[in-house]
């Protein structure tokens, strides 16, 4: 004889699905109403309906982050149709909303600040590995050129003329 599921002869079956819809843990939901883990997964896995346990999958899977990419690769998959068919009002309108879905991912994921800003960062080159191999590299690449040499070597150990401000810039939309 096959064991009865509790959560589905449990007077609070109404609220416990629509907790588990509205993206509760399993866990916390068989808590609240005094039943097990197991009996509140098991329930889910085999007697909510497919749809329902989609929705639930959905919202535990799927950050906004998540949602804005996936919304950027269909519009780039549009863009790229509309340019293969030839079709320019298809194409500028994709890229109208490739941009809006780029600056939707950089507000979600804190690149892009609100109204626009950005944050600048200040690389110090003097410090930076990669430019002290660069500047090395081609000291010796001038060294059979003197007057060259000399003229790299002053520019690259002067004084930057050129000043980045601390604040931020606003970009325009």
């Amino acid at each position: 004889m096959a064991a009865v599921c509790r959560t589905c002869t449990s007077p609070d079956r109404p609220a416990i699905e629509a907790a588990l819809v509205s993206g509760q843990s399993i866990r916390g939901v068989a808590l609240r109403y005094g039943l097990s883990k197991g009996s509140v997964s098991a329930h889910f896995k085999h007697h909510v309906s497919p749809a329902l346990a989609g929705i639930v999958e959905t919202k535990r899977t799927r950050t906004l982050i998540d949602r804005a990419e996936q919304l950027i690769g269909e519009t780039e998959s549009i863009l790229q149709a509309a340019k293969e068919s030839g079709r320019a009002q298809l194409a500028l309108s994709a890229i109208r909303e490739l941009r809006e879905s780029i600056k939707l991912l950089g507000l979600a994921s804190g690149e892009l600040r609100p109204e626009g800003q950005v944050q600048i960062a200040v690389v110090n080159l003097v410090e930076n590995q990669e430019y002290l191999q660069v500047k090395e590299r081609l000291l010796l690449a001038l060294a059979a050129f003197p007057e060259a040499r000399a003229a790299a070597a002053t520019a690259l150990l002067a004084e930057p003329t050129v000043t980045v401000s601390s604040r931020q810039a606003n970009l325009r939309s």
